[in-house]
């Protein structure tokens, strides 16, 4: 028990009662017996100084004899106490029954006789129990002729003292038994939360970051609950992110060994074929040439695509600068226009020529010419596509519109995933790799903004994007 936190809080717990009743107990004994003894201190110089005065009002002479026994016995009697009676040169005049001897080697009479009140508490082998012994002057005419000595035992006081004492502690033995249920109930309630995170860090070094403690109160072990269940909490998020990140990497490389599978096949079935197959047909060879290339290219862009995501996400910084809207414009649309009038597509430029934004030209012109991209590829003949651009609050909107097939809810959330395609035939017809999007939300976020879409299916769609305005 003894190692266990519960035990060490117990016994400290308990330690630190007894210790504190211990002392609480001295305390009470020492005041009162103080307490006791200036009462009977009081009662009995006012005693001394009556006596004192009373021997020298009468002018009574301070030499031995029988006749000063008897006075001094008559009041000792009448006070309850004994009386010594010395001379100024502390030789014992007289006493009543009880003292009388060494007197001289008292400390209290030395002390009367330079003007002050001898007082003295002792025992001796020739006295039960402690006595109190008060020396008062005798003055006649204002000069010391001798000293009276009262002294009363203190057998009354001391079992006052240790009726008290017992009472203390028979009330110390109470206690410790009261207190003993209750520190189990503390020292419990303190370690189990204590215990309880020790399990949990035990269980979070182990991998499941899934425990959690209760947490009871604002105190320090609360507060360390709390910030406990936080880490974990944390942990948790960072490995579930970690574990999301190995999972897309594991599909990520699927998908790449997927996408270069296809055009690969290709490749080599129409190499295979124009060597052994189509030897000397010219027509075929052209078409199967055709074909090669048209992979080669594929496989080209995929690989530059490839390319671009990897620095984006190695966290290459972009090199912002002040770039005019309507070049960058007109840069990425001169690169689709044939493309949209050879489907019959109506390529528009909305936007005011004095606007610029705080962008990276290159990676700019690529987020337009990808969302061109996708918008030429779904838009029928006789569509529209159009490039707006123009001022908020927040600086300078970007926006490809078109009236195309739209996409589907269920596709949204996932369109800036990698190799994501919500049309696939479409997508790989068109020669895309499935990888525009995605290249998109990265740059946009890499100036600090991010993308949005707003689609309806049949009506067409809205990428948007927000790029602070160059000052």
């Amino acid at each position: 028990m003894l190692r266990t936190l519960h035990g060490k809080l117990l016994l400290t717990h308990l330690a630190i009662t007894v210790l504190g009743l211990g002392i609480l107990g001295v305390y009470l004994l020492q005041a009162l017996n103080d307490a006791f003894l200036d009462q009977v201190k009081l009662g009995l110089m006012d005693e001394a100084k009556l006596v004192a005065l009373h021997w020298g009002a009468h002018h009574l002479p301070l030499e031995s004899g029988e006749a000063l026994d008897r006075e001094a016995t008559r009041v000792a009697e009448e006070i309850g106490v004994t009386v010594v009676v010395t001379d100024r040169h502390c030789h014992v005049l007289a006493h009543s029954p009880g003292l009388g001897e060494g007197v001289e080697l008292r400390p209290e009479v030395p002390d009367a006789l330079r003007g002050r009140v001898g007082l003295c508490v002792r025992s001796g082998p020739k006295i039960v129990g402690r006595q109190m012994h008060i020396a008062y002057p005798i003055r006649d005419e204002g000069r010391i002729t001798g000293v009276v000595r009262l002294a009363v035992p203190l057998s009354r006081i001391d079992s006052q003292l240790a009726a008290v004492r017992r009472a203390i502690l028979m009330g110390m033995a109470l206690l410790v038994v009261i207190a003993i249920p209750l520190s189990l109930v503390w020292s419990e309630r303190l370690s189990t939360p204590l215990q309880d995170m020790s399990v949990m860090a035990a269980k979070i070094a182990g991998g499941d970051f899934g425990e959690r403690v209760e947490v009871l109160g604002e105190d320090e072990v609360g507060q360390l609950g709390r910030s406990l269940n936080t880490m974990a909490a944390e942990l948790e998020r960072l490995f579930g992110q970690l574990e999301a990140a190995a999972a897309r990497e594991r599909d990520f490389s699927g998908d790449v060994s997927h996408e270069l599978r296809t055009p690969l096949a290709t490749v080599r079935a129409s190499a295979e074929t124009l060597l052994f197959a189509a030897r000397d047909d010219r027509e075929a060879q052209r078409e199967f040439l055709g074909d090669i290339i048209l992979e080669a290219a594929r496989m080209e862009r995929l690989v530059d695509d490839l390319l671009q995501l990897a620095r984006i996400e190695s966290g290459t910084p972009l090199k912002l600068r002040p770039v005019s809207v309507a070049e960058v414009v007109e840069a990425a649309v001169a690169e689709l226009r044939d493309r949209a009038q050879t489907g019959s597509l109506r390529l528009d430029v909305a936007l005011t020529p004095a606007l610029a934004v705080l962008a990276d030209p290159d990676s700019l012109r690529r987020v337009l010419t990808n969302l061109l991209e996708n918008a030429v590829a779904h838009t029928p003949a006789g569509g529209r596509v159009s490039v707006v651009a123009r001022e908020v609050a927040e600086g300078v909107e970007l926006a490809v519109e078109d009236t195309g097939c739209g996409i589907a809810p269920e596709h949204l959330p996932h369109l800036f995933e990698r190799f994501y395609r919500a049309d696939t035939h479409r997508s790989r017809q068109s020669g895309g790799t499935g990888l525009g999007l995605a290249i998109v939300k990265r740059v946009i976020a890499g100036h600090g903004s991010r993308i949005t879409v707003e689609s309806e299916p049949g009506k067409g769609s809205r990428f948007a994007f927000v790029l602070p305005a160059a000052a």
